[in-house]
């Protein structure tokens, strides 16, 4: 990567990928989405820790195709949309979620570069990739790393239809760097490949 990148990271948690991040890139420029309040309490206060104010911004909200506000079961690391569920004695916290497109566009991803997005949103880096590999934004993001989320789909064909989709669609820009299947993936835009 560059020196100094700028990264955007979707499913910020408790800021444990972060910190790493950080050391390995030596990024200048770091914005976290972490839609979950607690978590979000959780990372800001990690950031506070590392003394990385100047350095890093952190949102509490989401993202996907539609804008909402939704009560969500909380499961940990595995809080998911996709899978949840919410019961009687589950905690739940009330999360705002954005349109994928409005929020690359306010932060100026049509008219800048993206170093790395990096994507852990138990479920949402599908409509993520699909929105961005939509548009043209998508040609602004020099590598994507991501986690698809199988066990958050109850139907396994459904996850297999929006997986190779995902990937072909990625393929139209960027080509795999890194793979462990199902797992975690990095796609490098084609014009970085040497």
């Amino acid at each position: 990567m560059r020196p100094a990148p700028t990264i955007i990271e979707i499913g910020g948690y408790l800021g444990v990928m972060m910190p790493k991040l950080m050391e390995a890139t030596g990024a200048k420029h770091y914005v976290a989405l972490e839609p979950v309040p607690s978590f979000y309490k959780n990372f800001t206060e990690k950031i506070k820790e590392l003394q990385l104010y100047s350095t890093v911004k952190a949102y509490n909200f989401g993202l996907a195709v539609t804008q909402k506000e939704l009560q969500i079961g909380i499961h940990s690391d595995a809080t998911s949309l996709l899978k949840d569920k919410i019961g009687k004695d589950r905690k739940t916290e009330t999360i705002k979620i954005y349109k994928v497109i409005d929020f690359f566009v306010q932060i100026g991803l049509g008219c800048n570069s993206l170093n790395l997005l990096t994507i852990n949103c138990e479920g949402c880096e599908f409509d993520v990739i699909e929105m961005l590999t939509s548009t043209l934004l998508i040609n602004n993001i020099e590598y994507i790393q991501f986690q698809p989320h199988r066990s958050v789909f109850s139907n396994d064909r459904v996850y297999i239809c929006r997986y190779c989709r995902l990937r072909q669609l990625l393929a139209r820009t960027h080509e795999i760097g890194y793979e462990f299947p199902n797992v975690w993936e990095t796609w490098k835009r084609k014009d970085l490949v040497s």
